[in-house]
């Protein structure tokens, strides 16, 4: 926990903020998900966007099997 303050604070220090509660929350929630988690996420979501546009998938339908899909995923112990 110490550990994360510091590195928020570093991170406020450069953006030119002040360590908040929404920073630290933030820096929290990050810790729960890998790099190559997020990259998946990322990687669906424009997969399911192109879905859309190319008249494959009506966008309510897209929508909510994107999202089941991001919320059913597991994310790493922090």
């Amino acid at each position: 926990m110490a550990g994360r303050q510091r590195v928020g604070a570093e991170i406020a220090r450069r953006l030119g903020m002040k360590p908040n509660f929404a920073l630290d929350r933030l820096l929290e929630q990050a810790s729960r998900n890998s790099w190559p988690t997020i990259r998946w996420a990322y990687d669906r979501i424009i997969q399911s966007e192109l879905d859309v546009k190319r008249g494959l998938m009506d966008d309510r339908v897209a929508l909510e099997l994107v999202v089941q899909e991001l919320a059913s995923r597991k994310t790493r112990a922090a």
